[in-house]
């Protein structure tokens, strides 16, 4: 009789959990946005989450058309009369389906911007091919972030032109105007590889606009070709950086490839580039000057732990087509391919004030450093340390050096012995006495006291 009376009116049975369900799913359907992940909340109950959006779930196709519209959703989304995200969150496009990576419709930032600007945004790209036939241009405040180098590969389409990657842009949509010019900040490139297919003039990564926190690191650049750059910093680019672990390669049987072109206004990386493998076969700095697989027309730069693999007339060349000032240049290591490892250009007035602290080449015919400034090669194997001043007077440079084969200034206890260069001076400290070497005919290089009174 009891279990008659149960299953006679089941609608009434089930009904308290039917009504909890749909009360339990009203505020739900208020709140929930395409993308959106599901999370406990402190009661225990199943509800949506904004702290991130999920790419793949937004149904544009490709994987270019799903950020875009997932940036749009950051930007430009409303509830109860408020920005639901504050213009700025995450962007999880990992799970975006394979074959969707291969075909990119649109650079994922187009203009025309959204409502409210372009959100603060990190995005998370998925390890595979990603090939794009538009350079992504990358807004104030974007975190681009792949699954590492040669996991995720940003590929040139055959249409794209210019830069694989844009550190901002100097329309206000993305980026602010401040002083004299756009300022981009916080743009930062990580954990990911670009390759230019062989296409002539595509540049790997430009920074013209970005400052502040805006950085790379580990990427690979690849398959760089004819007038094609790995990393061209210039313009409105001050104060970015560092650019740490990087590897540039040219496409092969390719000429006129660089690594890094560093050019336009004092300070535009004063941050530096920190690990840098280059291995391209030189690109023109300027009309009449030598190849170089690095083109450093800037001031205020630091470029440390660089190692050269290619073939290229220089490693560097410094001030060719701009005055190149207060340059400190670090741990530089060449190869058998090229000419100079490093080269001080005499091209512009007012080069000077280069530090280099630990060059070093194959020695034979390849120039360690080749300093046009003074007119002098050293084939030295290493060079622990070489400083030229501001010019003094016309043709004449305060210079130091560590070589034994040009002059420098030398310290001990007694008095100097044994074999000199002409022009070595010497401070004998217990002696209280000054010396220098002297090559007085017939005789050989010899030290001689210099009066000091």
């Amino acid at each position: 009789m009891n279990v008659a009376k149960r299953f006679a009116h089941p609608f009434v049975s089930f009904l308290p959990i039917f009504v909890s369900v749909i009360l339990w799913s009203l505020p739900l359907w208020s709140q929930a946005l395409p993308g959106d992940n599901a999370v406990y909340n402190t009661g225990g109950a199943v509800t949506y989450s904004h702290a991130f959006i999920d790419a793949s779930q937004l149904g544009a196709g490709d994987i270019c058309a799903n950020i875009n519209l997932a940036l749009k959703q950051l930007s430009n989304t409303m509830q109860g009369g408020a920005l639901v995200y504050n213009l700025q969150g995450l962007v999880d496009a990992r799970g975006v389906p394979t074959a969707n990576y291969l075909n990119c419709s649109m650079n994922p930032w187009v203009l025309p911007a959204p409502t409210n600007g372009w959100p603060a945004a990190i995005i998370l790209l998925p390890a595979g091919t990603i090939t794009t036939p538009a350079t992504w241009t990358l807004p104030a405040y974007t975190r681009l972030t792949g699954e590492g180098s040669g996991l995720t590969i940003l590929s040139a389409g055959s249409g794209l032109t210019g830069e694989i990657i844009s550190m901002g842009q100097s329309s206000s949509h993305y980026c602010p105007n401040v002083m004299n010019g756009p300022d981009c900040v916080g743009v930062v490139i990580e954990h990911l590889e670009l390759n230019a297919n062989g296409s002539p003039n595509v540049i790997g990564i430009a920074n013209y606009y970005s400052q502040e926190l805006s950085r790379v690191n580990d990427v690979s650049i690849v398959g760089i070709g004819n007038g094609g750059v790995g990393l061209d910093l210039s313009a409105f680019g001050d104060n970015s950086g560092p650019y740490t672990n990087i590897y540039v390669s040219g496409n092969s049987n390719t000429v006129n490839e660089g690594c890094a072109r560093i050019t336009g206004a004092s300070n535009t990386d004063s941050r530096g580039i920190h690990g840098l493998t280059c291995n391209t076969t030189g690109m023109v700095c300027n009309s009449g000057s030598n190849s170089a697989s690095i083109c450093l027309d800037a001031s205020s730069t630091t470029i440390e732990d660089v190692t050269f693999t290619g073939s290229s007339t220089d490693g560097i060349l410094v001030g060719s087509m701009l005055a190149a000032q207060g340059n400190v240049l670090l741990n530089i290591s060449g190869s058998n391919g090229q000419t100079n490892v490093i080269e001080l250009s005499n091209n512009q007035t007012g080069n000077g004030d280069i530090t280099i602290l630990g060059a070093t080449g194959p020695g034979g015919s390849v120039n360690t450093i080749k300093d046009d400034l003074t007119s002098t090669n050293l084939t030295d194997a290493t060079v622990g340390l070489y400083i030229v001043g501001e010019p003094m007077f016309t043709g004449a440079y305060s210079r130091f050096t560590t070589s034994t084969s040009l002059p420098t200034w030398l310290i001990g206890q007694n008095q100097p012995a044994g074999s000199c260069a002409v022009g070595d001076l010497y401070s004998a400290t217990s002696a209280g006495s000054f010396w220098g070497c002297i090559n007085p005919p017939p005789k050989t290089p010899q030290w001689v006291p210099i009066p000091t009174h």
